[in-house]
């Protein structure tokens, strides 16, 4: 079994001979490719100000009320064992 050297890096034709074949697209330009990004930039921008302006209505639409305190306790004097009862556990967890 014969092992090929590895100084080749790529293929190289024998057919075709390096600079005998046309690429238009390097030397001249569509202007027609341009709308290829545009349009979906022009989409993505609209998207994003529908998704900005649906954000702001709901956040708008939410309500603040003003609620009352049903029970407030202070526990600076410590604590308190009329309203409060301790429990312990055994199991490990406090």
């Amino acid at each position: 079994m014969e092992v090929k050297p590895r100084n080749e890096k790529y293929f190289k034709s024998r057919r075709i001979k390096k600079g005998t074949t046309e690429r238009p697209w390097l030397t001249q330009k569509d202007p027609r490719k341009k709308w290829n990004t545009i349009i979906p930039l022009i989409g993505l921008f609209i998207g994003m100000g529908v998704c900005t302006f649906l954000i702001y209505d709901a956040i708008k639409s939410v309500t603040n009320n003003k609620y009352c305190s049903v029970f407030e306790d202070d526990f600076s004097s410590g604590f308190n064992g009329e309203k409060w009862m301790k429990e312990v556990e055994l199991g490990g967890f406090g």
